[in-house]
């Protein structure tokens, strides 16, 4: 509640700055909450996550959210709203032309006259509008490889969905409007999302094109990343807690479940348990071949030996150390497994196999292939759209 109070707050400041500060506030818990499924979705994709994407599509986000803003922002009382008698609705197209007419001194064939009506409300919201969604129409065409027409209805649909959130009171959390429901609003962001379209040219110039972007994307996701790895061992590990409370009435043994999971079922699936296929990742031999259900045996079995077995059985054994030798044999129990787990993290990062795979002359391999889609001509793209 505290946090909707800071927003409400800032948000009844005047000028768009208070309102543009306001999105960059809230922007880190919305980021908070889309990393994980993006980080997953990137992985699944691509195998990688591209930095340049990653700024594109957070960017994508915080533009939204500031447009958001910009849009319900500043938020009045309930009891204002309920006072309020002015209309709802404003349906006759291109009004704004003749409002810039009679309220500002603006000539059409005067140039003097233009910078002095900047500083009329019927001036500088139409362009405050037109501007609003030009990125839209930048990021539509540049990264999601929208055509004309598309861009335009989308953009059309993204000031539609402004307008009804107007009109609806926000949700109807207010009485009714507390602001106006414009049609000369939907053209104008429908049209700054076409003129965004055209000014994404510019982008094309300095930055990757978007198959560009995947193409790398896919090369990266030829190595097995630690955190692609991970997520994949974590799901694997969700997936075997409830895989094994539910066979437990049936088999009794966590054990059993364990290599049925991990040996029986990943066989089965040619190298792949649920969370590796979810990951795109598979086991296969150190020379590319099937992995052989013994050998799955012996690789999982190592896991379990080397990280688990070994450390408990460690512990167990002390209880019977003299005295006189057991802080030595307790540092020296601790250091092994340090270095043990040093050595293991560092083999991750560094994508090397670690003593399990060592063991059984096997590896992880991404499955993940890289499809290059047909580059179309923009330019007689424009020209039929047109």
């Amino acid at each position: 509640m505290e946090f909707i109070s800071l927003i409400k707050d800032l948000g009844n400041q005047s000028g768009y700055l208070n309102i543009i500060k306001v999105a960059f506030l809230t922007f880190p818990f919305l980021a908070m909450l889309i990393t994980i499924p993006y980080i997953i979705s990137q992985y699944r994709k691509y195998g990688s996550i591209h930095s340049l994407r990653t700024v594109i599509v957070y960017s994508f986000v915080l533009y939204l959210l500031t447009a958001y803003f910009m849009v319900i922002l500043p938020l009045p009382s309930i009891e204002s709203v309920k006072n309020l008698t002015s209309a709802s609705m404003q349906l006759i197209p291109f009004k704004f032309i003749t409002d810039i007419i009679k309220t500002t001194p603006f000539v059409f064939n005067d140039v003097s006259t233009y910078l002095k009506s900047l500083a009329y409300s019927s001036v500088y919201v139409v362009l405050y509008n037109i501007i609003l969604t030009i990125p839209f129409g930048m990021y539509l065409r540049y990264y999601f490889k929208k055509d004309l027409k598309t861009t335009i209805f989308y953009s059309f649909l993204l000031s539609l969905f402004f307008e009804l959130t107007q009109l609806s009171g926000l949700y109807f959390i207010y009485p009714r409007s507390y602001r106006l429901f414009d049609v000369d609003d939907l053209i104008l962001n429908t049209l700054g999302g076409t003129l965004g379209y055209f000014i994404s040219s510019i982008l094309f110039k300095i930055l990757p094109k978007r198959d560009e972007i995947d193409k790398r994307s896919y090369e990266s996701g030829k190595r097995i990343t630690f955190l692609r790895r991970t997520i994949a061992y974590i799901i694997d590990l969700i997936i075997y807690i409830v895989f094994a409370l539910i066979t437990y009435y049936f088999i009794k043994s966590f054990l059993v479940s364990y290599f049925i999971y991990f040996v029986i079922l990943t066989y089965l699936s040619n190298g792949q348990t649920l969370g590796k296929k979810f990951m795109k990742i598979r086991i296969v031999t150190i020379d590319d071949k099937k992995v052989r259900i013994i050998r799955l045996f012996i690789r999982e079995f190592s896991i379990l030996f080397v990280y688990f077995i070994l450390p408990i059985l460690s512990i167990y054994l002390m209880n019977y150390i003299p005295s006189n030798y057991y802080a030595l044999c307790l540092i020296s129990t601790l250091i092994f497994f340090i270095i043990l787990y040093l050595i293991t993290l560092i083999r991750l990062f560094k994508k090397k196999q670690l003593i399990h795979e060592l063991i059984t002359q096997t590896k992880l391999v991404s499955t993940i292939e890289f499809e290059e889609e047909q580059e179309s001509n923009e330019e007689s793209e424009i020209i039929m759209d047109l």
